[in-house]
């Protein structure tokens, strides 16, 4: 490796993840050295792509290991693919103490938003919430169809978290019926 190549890690490994990592390792001036994603599968995905010569990161403890070598600037886990919240507080621990800042990723749909909500309004550390918006498919009435209210930004630019009992939303069961096992 030439001393002048900067070293990368991508962490998440969907779409634009993976862009990234494409991007990265065929950038003259980069080495991609690490692929994390709590999800196994997708890490299984990516490995036909980057080959062994890159570390993958899919548990608590490697996460640990990536926070602890000063790897990461932002910590990102999922609650709905990194072993839920209790999980995600212990993440957001270990962030804290190596003073770096906590906002999950949010883009699974409604359910997975609020779990992660909840999350975020318990981390002194989270300055702010990935909003998961994309048009046309990923907006809000898609995302939360599960839902009997949608999560929205208010005037002022904020995402309210829910206060009802369990994560704080309303189940519509018409919908989770429709949609059946796979949600």
């Amino acid at each position: 490796m030439s001393s002048d190549k900067v070293r990368l890690g991508v962490i998440g490994l969907g779409g634009r993840g993976r862009y990234f990592a494409r991007a990265y390792a065929n950038h003259p001036d980069a080495e991609l050295v690490a692929l994390a994603d709590p999800n196994p599968e997708a890490l299984d995905r990516c490995r036909p792509m980057f080959g062994d010569g890159i570390d993958y990161y899919t548990d608590l403890d490697e996460f640990r290991d990536l926070i602890e070598k000063e790897c990461l600037d932002i910590v990102q886990p999922d609650v709905t693919l990194s072993g839920g919240i209790l999980m995600g507080k212990k993440i957001a621990a270990i962030a804290e103490a190596h003073n770096l800042e906590f906002s999950p990723h949010t883009w699974t749909n409604g359910l997975g938003l609020v779990a992660n909500l909840q999350l975020m309004a318990s981390c002194p550390i989270c300055p702010y919430c990935e909003f998961p918006y994309e048009e046309p498919g990923w907006i809000p009435d898609d995302r939360d169809f599960m839902m009997t209210e949608t999560i929205k930004i208010d005037s002022e630019g904020y995402v309210q978290v829910p206060g009802g009992p369990g994560l704080g939303v309303e189940l519509d069961i018409k919908a989770v019926e429709k949609a059946g096992v796979k949600l």
